[in-house]
């Protein structure tokens, strides 16, 4: 007849750990349970709120619209776009002569995901950079996001707001990035210049390239 040895330590260890994976089980159901699926849609217009000034939330509040009704809110955050507010041009200097709004290739119209994906990059940026990119979106006048949604619009203001969360909201920083892409003004710069302005962003903040200041004082990316 064979004769077996049992360990009864390691069996009383063996018997804690069975115990304590069928409380983690039991607990994890209860949490799968209780847990609610957010709604990432209602997040998104909550971020895009929280963007608006003071006296914007208050307008917006005014309007008095149900808090489950996300179309009516979604609608009323378009008309206070934080991209078409007027504010004083970036530089006394007047604007080049642009041709006429129809003539610009805006490109096709930006996806919704693009556009929330800007909304929501934008929520995220400090007062004194929402300051910076409205001051020269509104300067430029024609990069309202909510007027017309095209792919030359998002990308610029992806741009702007790239480099405003590295904290490079400069206007010489700027202007050094458009000169890169060939812009000799955002009015005029069509789709193809805003891929090419949003790439440098990009190469920016991956380091690829960097701002540096020339024996003359002026700056350029290398």
């Amino acid at each position: 007849m064979p004769v077996y040895s049992v360990n009864l330590i390691e069996g009383w260890r063996a018997a804690h750990v069975a115990a304590d994976a069928r409380l983690i089980r039991k607990q994890a159901k209860q949490w799968l349970e209780a847990h609610t699926v957010v709604d990432s849609r209602r997040e998104q217009l909550r971020a895009r709120y929280r963007a608006l000034t003071d006296a914007e939330q208050r307008r917006f509040a005014d309007l008095g619209i149900p808090a489950d009704d996300l179309d009516a809110i979604e609608a009323a955050l378009d008309s206070i776009d934080p991209f078409a507010q007027v504010i004083p041009p970036i530089t006394p200097t007047p604007l080049p002569v642009a041709p006429p709004p129809d003539t610009i290739d805006e490109g096709g119209d930006a996806s919704a995901q693009q556009r929330t994906d800007l909304a929501t990059a934008y929520a995220l940026l400090e007062d004194e950079q929402h300051a910076w990119i409205g001051r020269i979106t509104k300067a430029v006048g024609n990069l309202s996001v909510a007027a017309k949604p095209s792919q030359r619009r998002v990308l610029i203001g992806m741009a702007l707001v790239k480099l405003a969360a590295a904290g490079w909201h400069d206007d010489d920083l700027l202007r050094v990035c458009l000169d890169r892409a060939g812009i000799v003004h955002l009015f005029t710069c069509p789709v193809t210049h805003a891929v090419a302005l949003d790439q440098i962003a990009d190469q920016l903040v991956d380091g690829d390239v960097m701002f540096v200041v020339a024996a003359d004082g002026t700056m350029r990316l290398e």
